[in-house]
């Protein structure tokens, strides 16, 4: 991919929480976005990486908490201490991203940022920067905010929902417009249950929500102030505070107040100016050990028990281990198991049921195994 990096963009990534159903690998001392789950670096690594294929270095920006900020430093991934932004504590996607947002345009009245979670896996990278240099020009040409969706491959119920409406003309693509097709978006369904899934599957309009996103600023902030008027606000006033002595307490004092929502049910639903760009680029949230099996399969990083050193199967088939170095398995007669060793805890599961290791978390909490979790 020869597109050069453009000037006035930023990459705002958002970097927080554990994912219960990753347990015991993900946990309160380990984010989510800090895995390395596919021996290529921890997640959020990659996604600093792509995000400077788009931005310059000194433009991405990374939305955390306080763990994420010393997890961040400490891990040794190459990015400058004033780009991270902490939350005194998680409020959701509107806050995190209207927090990042004030801080851009700080730095830039006109800028345009490219909104990513930083725990997505991209297999192919070159097609997703085509697509994210699409939607960037876009949302400088339509002053729209630009989603992009997947096409699904199956009736998921741990996506959100975008429903395409009528196919927009794209006169300036170029190169990178290929393969990508831009929509007026029509709804935003939070995750569904499963006959709602497979309806939305059947419609062949619907798109998994991926949840990236561009918009120029200020844009973004007119969204803000149509739909959220008391957090738009409170954005004027970090705005102004950044860089000042005052910065730490009016962030505080924003928080202190806001109420946890996600950008899609109080922006993306409620505001006219959304467009939807779609294309092929290999995108996976990975958001349970089944998924992770399966991407594991699909990057060839591994192949099944064969392809982990030190695992050995006698009488069994298609198991799934991940165990520390130096540590041997031996997996007799079981088979279709999910087996994730840590130093201070073991998940064994069932293929197909790692969606309830969140519920085995939740036990363990009750019966007081809090510093394993």
């Amino acid at each position: 991919m020869g597109k050069s990096i453009e000037s006035g963009v930023y990459s705002l990534i958002m970097a927080g929480g554990t994912e219960r159903e990753l347990w015991p690998m993900s946990r309160s001392g380990m984010l989510k976005p800090f895995l390395d789950l596919f021996g290529d670096g921890p997640m959020i690594q990659n996604t600093i990486r792509r995000a400077a294929r788009i931005a310059r270095m000194e433009h991405v920006l990374v939305v955390t908490d306080g763990r994420g900020r010393d997890m961040l430093l400490a891990s040794g991934v190459i990015i400058d201490p004033e780009n991270i932004i902490v939350e005194p504590y998680a409020r959701g996607t509107a806050t995190c991203i209207a927090l990042g947002a004030a801080h851009v345009r700080k730095r830039d009245p006109d800028g345009v940022l490219v909104v990513m979670p930083s725990d997505h896996v991209i297999l192919d990278e070159d097609a997703f920067q085509g697509i994210l240099h699409a939607a960037i020009g876009e949302a400088r040409r339509m002053e729209s905010l630009v989603t992009i969706g997947i096409r699904p491959k199956s009736p998921e119920i741990v996506y959100g929902y975008i429903q395409a409406g009528e196919v927009l003309e794209r006169p300036d693509a170029g190169d990178e417009g290929k393969g990508v097709t831009l929509y007026r978006v029509r709804i935003f369904a939070e995750k569904p249950d499963l006959a709602t899934a497979i309806r939305f599957l059947e419609s062949r309009d619907f798109y998994w929500n991926s949840g990236i996103f561009a918009a120029d600023v200020e844009t973004l902030f007119e969204a803000y102030r149509r739909c959220l008027p008391d957090l738009y606000r409170d954005m004027l006033s970090v705005h102004d505070a950044i860089g000042t002595r005052k910065e730490e307490l009016v962030v505080s004092a924003l928080y202190s107040w806001s109420h946890p929502a996600s950008i899609d049910m109080a922006i993306m639903e409620k505001t006219g100016d959304i467009v939807l760009l779609t294309g092929e680029f290999g995108w996976h949230d990975p958001g349970s050990w089944d998924e992770v099996a399966a991407l594991i399969t699909e990057r060839t990083v591994f192949s099944g028990e064969v392809g982990v050193p030190g695992v050995v199967a006698v009488g069994a088939e298609n198991n799934f281990v991940i165990k520390p170095g130096g540590k041997v398995v031996a997996v007799v007669g079981a088979s279709e198991l999910i087996i994730i060793d840590t130093p201070d805890a073991l998940l064994v599961c069932g293929r197909e049921a790692s969606y309830r290791v969140g519920e085995a978390v939740h036990l363990l909490r009750r019966e007081g195994f809090e510093e394993h979790l």
